[in-house]
């Protein structure tokens, strides 16, 4: 029963290298415009984020895009508004030294190190006292 079955994908073609993409910062469109992924913490936006990406979105009537990991993507950007674009997020919080572009903040620790016995490992690099309280330093 294989046998007929491996035969019947003989026409099947080797799949390219797997990447994955996150859509996040700056990225050509194909057309001369640009795209700009904003990372979104857990889905949710609120407060000065919020408020920033709505005052692009309507100075510059842009079309959104929703990503399946929750992020969002403002399309059909003029390479001109770049600048403004990024004035404005980055007043809001949100900064891109490369990629991904994070709102300030957005590190997560892991809460259930105490339960993984990682909490000796911590202790063995001397990284204790930068991950009590959910400080990083």
């Amino acid at each position: 029963m294989l046998t007929g079955l491996v035969g019947a994908c003989a026409c099947c073609r080797p799949l390219p290298e797997w990447e994955f993409k996150d859509y996040l910062g700056w990225m050509e469109q194909g057309d001369g415009r640009l795209a700009y992924g904003v990372f979104v913490q857990n889905g949710r936006l609120k407060g000065e984020l919020k408020a920033a990406l709505r005052r692009v979105i309507e100075r510059y009537e842009l079309p959104v895009i929703i990503t399946a990991n929750q992020n969002i993507i403002l399309t059909e950007i003029h390479p001109s508004w770049k600048a403004d674009i990024l004035d404005t997020l980055s007043g809001a919080g949100v900064r891109c030294r490369s990629l991904p572009c994070l709102p300030a903040g957005s590190m997560l620790l892991c809460t259930s190190m105490g339960f993984l016995g990682l909490h000796s490992l911590s202790e063995d690099f001397g990284t204790k006292g930068s991950l009590e309280g959910g400080s990083v330093r």
